[in-house]
């Protein structure tokens, strides 16, 4: 190593492809590696031009990196000296230090709107013109006021959705909320305001705002109809939340607004919480009924997302100057893009279509959430459900902070209480504030669980509680079980056979599921509608290669014959969906005087080898302790005795419906062969740590066995629906797509599982690439709270790509598949047009949708492949994309391939050849 120009040997990798600069690249790896130790303080750095050389950069991009790191305090740069590695001090040396203590797995405190339901497309598009349109000037200059645009645009909105008396020259733009008050006391304290009475309990940053202005705070008291007006008395104003009161979620009764009106005192109105209202329009602002009075504060923290700082306050024209001036004395004013982007959404109605459709959503989690609580608490009574993103738990009777503090660490909930929120906390809480925006209707059951474990200590003893291991299997990632601390979750699966799937039934299977409340469902028969069912029911998750849809996320591994359900982030259940074939139907050879050897050997011989390779890989990861899941349609009989049920048994799986003796096939009213009987055919088989609460035949009324009935029932099956008690299994690192097929121009979302390891990256390569030279790639580190990264896919090109999860050493951890679509229509082809008999038919296809049962045919010419049986065929193996031969003897004669969807008869693409004697 050269003390002349430094070290070279740098673990440094630039992706050229990529879109963050060279610079911030090198940067942002060598910060990693100072804050990680890698290069320790003092360690001598390569000179700029070396080491520009060494990466093949311009020594620019070296310079520009080594500032930023200077910058940052984590560089030392000298006239004629190398570079070196700072010690570290401060908040940088903080980040080497030990690790934070793990995330919550349940989080039922923090406020504010759901980040995942942030309009991501929207604001981009209104940020994008924002950059388009804003003069030099508005980039070049502070503004305390804000922005012309976005005053403007309130002023509307405010008018048009709170009745308020608005102008754009009344409006002043703020850092949230928060400041928009602490303003609104500093203009108040300036005209002579001496003490302002606030809510108790409230916003501890709302009491800290005012004393911050120089008010002296009086506490006084909410109940049910919002702030007690009899107890305001000698003070200057008020700060009060009429729409939803926080944390008692108290509206502001009619007779109390007239009151507070009366007493002539000035009125800050913190407007936070009107945005959503469950039980019809949320009441007028009191801006609109005293304007000259009353300063009215608001935020987009409950309809965008908190990360935004964005508010703004209201004044009357008289306080309109000072207010300005107080703003700027804070920080100047806030960030112009984003104020003309939200101006934007505001001014193109973005806003209000987000709105609404965010509004639905928190109604289905509010709503899921107190059916879950009635089920589970019912001795608790909620309170200020009627609006905002929160609700407020009176419990039975008052639990010290403390001893609710320790429960809540040990089972990782985050909390908070009304106590916490007023002047004088006392040691006993009576209330917890439930904060639901970001609680999935699907995570209400684990959300009203965790509260009734914080009540009753001894249900924090029944969570079961798993040692850990880790299994490597054959082309999967690792899997560990359950740690300390997991949580237990209640699946219910449903075992659903659509028979056919055409698109005019799909409503009424959506129905089927829905009444049955499942989670997760595996499908057969499903003739290329996964997809379609999944988007009736309105789930975002479904699995095209294995037939599954879920509430929850899926992941599917290179390779595997089963598919990973997310129920918990970062906690996995493997599940596969079996659909045998139905060839020499069992029963139907029995009823036909077939002995019982002969028909046992069918069995093994065409249905055994269906299930065997899915039972050796799943039966891997049971014996380590994850969760199995299998939803089978056997077509052969369930019972003991049959083959394919006692391979299910041998390799030590369980059939959770063991305990109904009802067929679930077939149905009257659909077609069926004669004398073939009357079977359970369809299950739901468990394997590793999992319980069964309950198993439900699900079908037509009057159904024989039938306890969930529909009617009209669609299937000429009955359903299987278990109810399962499990706790999900961490997943070793691993990177997996949210959906396999992609089209070029959207970004492909990852989600990045299992225990983080700093360095790590996650690589999208063509398939069977190295990792080492991606196309794409993303730092684990760039993940957000869910654990989700996006990567790019503008000017690739299309065709089959793999997700590789990289370790800092290069190690690869997983790799899963991804399909980019050029969006075109299916193509099928013969290798050549004309063949001699006796040769092998190629035949390739692309653009296929990837479904598990695509296959292709050949057809005489002049057939109808939607209506008869092809002469030969073979199925796609869930590839978009791919070849194969079919080795057959094809007699002279002109014929067609066929790409035929998902094991129907839908027509694809056709292409011809002909085959020519010799």
């Amino acid at each position: 190593m050269s003390r002349t120009s430094g070290p070279i040997d740098l673990a440094v990798e630039l992706d050229r492809t990529g879109l963050d600069p060279l610079r911030d690249q090198l940067g942002a790896q060598l910060r990693a590696a100072i804050l990680a130790g890698r290069l320790a303080p003092g360690t001598v750095l390569p000179a700029t031009r070396p080491l520009a050389a060494h990466l093949g950069v311009s020594r620019g991009v070296v310079v520009d990196a080594y500032a930023d790191l200077r910058q940052q305090g984590l560089v030392v740069l000298r006239p004629r000296s190398l570079p070196r590695v700072a010690e570290l001090t401060g908040a940088a040396a903080s980040e080497t230090a030990a690790p934070a203590a793990p995330m919550p797995r349940l989080d039922l405190a923090t406020p504010g709107a759901d980040p995942a339901l942030f309009p991501r497309r929207e604001w981009s598009a209104a940020l994008r013109f924002a950059l388009q349109v804003a003069p030099d000037r508005t980039l070049g200059e502070l503004a305390p006021a804000g922005q012309e645009p976005l005053r403007q645009a309130l002023a509307e909105h405010l008018a048009r959705v709170r009745g308020a008396v608005a102008s754009a020259d009344r409006i002043v733009v703020c850092q949230g909320a928060t400041q928009a008050i602490e303003v609104a006391c500093r203009v108040l304290a300036a005209g002579g305001a001496r003490s302002v009475a606030v809510e108790d309990p409230c916003r501890p940053q709302v009491r800290a705002a005012a004393l911050r202005a120089g008010l002296v705070v009086v506490p006084v008291a909410v109940d049910r109809d919002g702030i007690v007006v009899a107890q305001v008395g000698g003070v200057d104003a008020v700060i009060v939340s009429p729409a939803h009161q926080f944390p008692s979620g108290a509206v502001l009764s009619r007779e109390r607004r007239d009151a507070l009106l009366a007493t002539g005192l000035a009125v800050l109105e913190d407007d936070r919480g009107s945005d959503h209202r469950y039980g019809g329009a949320p009441p007028p602002g009191l801006q609109g009924e005293a304007q000259d009075r009353v300063l009215l504060a608001g935020s987009v923290s409950q309809s965008l997302a908190p990360g935004l700082r964005l508010g703004w306050l209201l004044v009357p024209s008289a306080l309109a100057r000072e207010t300005v001036e107080r703003r700027g004395e804070l920080d100047g004013g806030s960030p112009a893009l984003e104020q003309l982007a939200l101006a934007r959404m505001l001014e193109t109605a973005a806003f209000d279509r987000h709105l609404r459709r965010a509004r639905a959503e928190y109604a289905r989690r509010r709503a899921a959430l107190l059916e879950a609580l009635s089920d589970l608490l019912p001795d608790v009574e909620p309170r200020g459900a009627d609006a905002g993103l929160h609700l407020v738990l009176e419990l039975p009777e008052p639990i010290d902070r403390a001893v609710l503090a320790a429960r809540a660490a040990d089972d990782r909930v985050r909390i908070t209480t009304t106590t916490e929120h007023r002047a004088k906390p006392t040691r006993r809480a009576d209330a917890l504030v439930v904060q639901y925006a970001r609680i999935p209707p699907v995570a209400a059951p684990l959300a009203a669980r965790a509260i009734r474990r914080l009540l009753d200590p001894s249900e924090l003893a029944r969570v079961p509680r798993l040692r850990a291991h880790r299994v490597p299997g054959p082309g999967t990632p690792l899997l560990e079980s359950a740690l300390p601390g997991d949580v237990e979750v209640e699946l219910a699966v449903l075992a659903l056979d659509v028979y056919g799937a055409e698109r005019a039934s799909l409503p009424a299977y959506a129905e089927v599921i829905r009444a049955s409340g499942a989670d997760v469902v595996g499908l057969q028969n499903a003739s290329g509608r996964t997809r379609q069912l999944a988007e009736q029911l309105g789930w975002r998750h479904w699995d095209a290669a294995h037939h599954v849809i879920s509430r929850f996320p899926l992941l599917r591994v290179t390779g595997s014959l089963y598919v990973l359900v997310e129920p918990v982030p970062g906690r996995y259940v493997a599940h596969a969906n079996i659909y045998l074939s139905g060839d020499l139907y069992g029963p139907a050879q029995v009823i036909a005087g077939a002995s019982p050897g002969r028909v046992a050997e069918i069995e093994r011989r065409v249905r055994v080898p269906g299930i065997a390779p899915v039972l050796g890989e799943l039966s891997v990861l049971a014996a380590q302790g994850v969760p199995i899941l299998i939803t089978g349609g056997f077509n052969a009989p369930c019972g003991s005795g049959w083959p394919v049920a006692d391979a299910i048994a041998a390799a030590g799986f369980v059939d959770a419906a063991a305990a109904q003796d009802a067929p679930t096939w077939p149905v009257a009213g659909f077609p069926l062969d004669r004398d073939e009987g009357a079977d359970r055919i369809d299950s739901v088989i468990t394997g590793g740590p999992v319980d069964v609460c309950s198993t439900t035949l699900v079908g037509e009324p009057g159904g024989p066995g039938v306890q969930l009935a529909h009617d009209p029932w669609p299937s000429d099956h009955r359903a299987v629906l278990a109810r399962l008690r499990m706790v999900p299994a961490r997943l070793a690192p691993f990177a997996g797509a949210l959906h396999e097929v992609v089209a070029v121009g959207e970004a492909v979302r990852v989600a990045l599982a299992g225990l983080p390891e700093p360095g790590g990256r996650v690589a999208l390569v063509a398939a069977g690439g190295d990792a080492g030279r991606p196309v794409r790639r993303r730092a684990v580190a760039d993940a957000g709270a869910d654990g989700r990264v996006a990567l790019p896919t503008t000017g690739l090109r299309p065709g089959a790509y793999e997700l590789v999860r990289v370790a800092a050493d290069g190690a690869e951890r997983s790799r899963s598949p991804v399909w980019l679509s050029a969006g075109a229509p299916p193509v099928i082809s013969a290798g050549r047009r004309r063949y001699r008999e006796g040769e092998g038919i190629e035949l390739s296809w692309r653009e296929a949708p990837g479904n598990r049962w695509d296959w292709v045919g050949i057809y005489p010419d002049g057939a109808d492949p939607s209506r008869e049986e092809p002469l030969f065929y073979r199925f796609c193996g869930a590839r978009p994309s791919g070849s194969l031969t079919i080795s057959e003897h094809v007699p002279p004669g002109a014929y067609l391939a066929t790409l035929m969807l998902d094991d129907g008869y839908e027509v694809l693409a056709l292409a011809a050849f002909e085959v020519r004697g010799e």
